[in-house]
């Protein structure tokens, strides 16, 4: 038995399919499981981007904390905000991990292999922290090579390895 979309409003017919047990097994005609569906997916996106930032923010605050904020206040301490502007930085962390989903993690979800994100995650990595790295040596006087290869690397080891724990433990939750 169908009951057909034009006939019920979807109120209607979400209820007179619960009231006569109609259960479809097309999900082009069974918008509960469509639904369904894509809360599903939703709900594994939103695992996806919670897992990667915590990834991302646990590995990036130690290397901060510990190698980079001590080389870059050595080298252009001078030109350095005494505090951090962390309106700013919390824009980047934000967008920066909305795009490693977009361009690694999501695709790497999708054909199931944490090695993929794992390896574009790196390439994307390189390609954003090089972009800031060599602009900033390519214009800045007291900007150094060892800064510019130390966050180059640094940028593809944290986006590597932070794509590659969000697919893992998005694949572990949500059995994907």
């Amino acid at each position: 038995m169908y009951v057909s979309f034009s006939v019920l409003p979807f109120g209607q017919y979400c209820a007179k399919a619960q009231q006569n047990q109609i259960l479809f097994n097309d999900p082009v005609r069974d918008p509960l499981r469509i639904y369904g569906k894509q809360r599903e997916k939703r709900m594994t996106y939103v695992v996806l981007y919670i897992s990667t930032a915590v990834a991302f923010l646990a590995l990036d605050i130690v290397m901060l904390k510990k190698v980079l904020n001590p080389m870059f206040t050595e080298n252009i301490g001078h030109i350095m905000a005494a505090e951090p502007r962390m309106g700013a930085a919390g824009v980047f962390y934000l967008m920066y991990i909305a795009g490693m989903l977009y361009f690694t993690s999501i695709p790497a979800l999708a054909s199931g292999s944490v090695a993929q994100a794992l390896v574009s995650g790196a390439i994307l990595g390189a390609l954003a922290y090089g972009t800031f790295e060599f602009t900033n040596y390519a214009i800045l006087r007291d900007w150094t090579v060892t800064m510019v290869v130390t966050d180059v690397i640094w940028g593809a080891v944290l986006t590597g390895v932070s794509a590659a724990v969000g697919v893992w433990v998005t694949k572990q939750l949500m059995s994907v």
